[in-house]
């Protein structure tokens, strides 16, 4: 039959298989794709990077970003592999173990201890960010949680006069308050021994040393803030402070608690290094990562706020606190002291 025979609507098989409405599905995957490849290169570069942090202080940076990155890897890998890309699907696959391991380590419960708990301790650490003008947020939560303990960094002389309705809560405080984002409070129900203010590694902004009766034990407090690694110069004292801090557990015995801002997050060298030092281990160990800054963006916050606990101590609870219009959302513990 000729074609000027077939009807005027009539394509032909050829016709229907590369019109725009069946052509549309393998272009989608394509660009898909291209994009995961994008994706996965992106990924290692920044994962490989990380592996450089103790040669640049930039470089770091790359280190706290590892549950994005596996977030990256999964889909990129999934992509990948419904495409049959199969050499990029492996390269996806790599990563997502490399950077998965790390973050999923956070979710993994610490070895727990049959003992009989003799005592529990709720400690709240927050950084306020001292041109926070919505004190009443904090005062809010505070009252509500009413935590034993409440370490605070960046609070001046406002942020003081504001947290007047925590004071009979908060009989038992320490006050350091300054205008330049390193001022730092502590605050207790119970009465506070062996107080001091200490300048580690002689960076000149202050942390606190103390100790409180919890039952029969007596818990050594350590609240600090260190310098934000901005700058080489920042990133040397904010490492050195790490240390000296590690050199203040050395010197202390018994249950020991240290909680402030460090800066930095679980995945960076440095931090680690102070894990490794002091034996401690993170109150959010088994609760998830629990990122702290910057608030409010999502998925892009990490944790750089920390208590960290001896051994001593088990976990029974670890959350991040409610938004209370600072840069930081404060981390919220709950310890239980074992015989």
């Amino acid at each position: 039959m000729s074609e000027e025979g077939l009807p005027a609507d009539y394509k032909s098989e050829s016709d229907a298989v590369n019109s725009p409405s069946r052509r549309w599905p393998a272009s989608v995957l394509s660009r898909f794709c291209w994009w995961s490849q994008v994706a996965v290169v992106g990924v290692a570069m920044a994962t490989f990077t990380g592996y450089l942090a103790p040669f640049y202080y930039r470089f770091e940076l790359a280190t706290h970003f590892v549950a994005f990155y596996f977030g990256v890897a999964l889909i990129a890998t999934v992509t990948l592999t419904a495409a049959r890309r199969w050499g990029w699907a492996a390269i996806a696959g790599l990563l997502l173990l490399v950077n998965g391991a790390p973050a999923m380590m956070c979710y993994v419960p610490a070895s727990a201890s049959a003992a009989v708990a003799r005592a529990r301790l709720t400690v709240v650490t927050a950084n306020v960010h001292t041109e926070n003008t919505n004190h009443r947020s904090l005062v809010e939560y505070i009252l509500r949680t009413k935590p034993d303990i409440l370490a605070l960094q960046e609070v001046n002389a406002a942020w003081l006069r504001d947290l007047a309705p925590l004071r009979a809560l908060y009989p038992y405080r320490i006050e350091r308050p300054r205008d330049d984002n390193f001022g730092i409070a502590l605050f207790s129900q119970a009465p506070l021994k062996d107080t001091n203010t200490v300048y580690l590694a002689d960076a000149e902004v202050p942390a606190i040393v103390a100790s409180i009766a919890v039952g029969s034990a007596q818990v050594q407090l350590l609240c600090l803030h260190t310098l934000p690694p901005v700058t080489e110069e920042y990133a040397r004292v904010r490492n050195a402070m790490l240390r000296a801090a590690g050199e203040q557990v050395d010197r202390r015995q018994g249950p020991l608690v240290v909680l402030g801002d460090f800066n930095t997050s679980m995945w960076s060298p440095f931090y680690k290094q102070l894990i490794k030092e002091s034996g401690l281990r993170n109150a959010r160990q088994g609760f998830g990562i629990l990122p702290t800054w910057p608030a409010g963006l999502s998925p892009f916050m990490i944790p750089l706020d920390h208590c960290l606990v001896s051994k001593e101590f088990a976990v029974s609870r670890c959350v991040v606190g409610p938004d209370i219009q600072s840069d930081h959302r404060p981390l919220q513990s709950e310890l239980v002291i074992r015989e």
